[in-house]
């Protein structure tokens, strides 16, 4: 009789609204060998929680950006230093900012620092943080030209 795989949940961070965000092991990705991981997010309510994809990230960034530039440019200063491993809690006691639309400033740079991270972990010889971060500017700085 085979052994049976052990599931993981660790949770790493909490949202001021109460939501959780979770680690959940193993995420059966190919050739990860027991590095992969896969983060999700507890809902407000009783529904499936979400596995925020850097697709999801962007959209959610992109509807920021028309919101309010301004607050924007300040939102991706915090980005950027969290992809140079600042603690998001620290940056949020730099800034108070408040977007009506999409998730809070603070699920944005939490999620964001564990996809850096989780990318650090399955491209350990690889500059993968680099590239989500590079995709995340591409994408919303090019969204104005098109």
């Amino acid at each position: 009789m085979g052994k049976k795989a052990s599931n993981y949940k660790y949770i790493v961070e909490e949202l001021k609204d109460g939501r959780k965000i979770y680690l959940l092991r193993p995420a059966h990705l190919k050739g990860m060998h027991g590095f992969d991981f896969e983060i999700w997010v507890e809902r407000k309510d009783s529904s499936k929680d979400i596995r925020p994809s850097h697709d999801d990230i962007i959209r959610d960034l992109n509807t920021k950006k028309r919101e309010d530039p301004d607050k924007f440019k300040i939102l991706m200063d915090m980005i950027e230093r969290v992809f140079r491993c600042f603690d998001p809690e620290d940056l949020l006691k730099e800034h108070d900012l408040i977007f009506k639309s999409g998730e809070s400033v603070e699920y944005i740079l939490k999620v964001l620092k564990w996809m850096f991270l989780l990318e650090d972990i399955y491209y350990w010889n690889y500059s993968r943080r680099a590239k989500l971060y590079d995709r995340i500017k591409r994408e919303i700085y090019q969204s104005t030209i098109m």
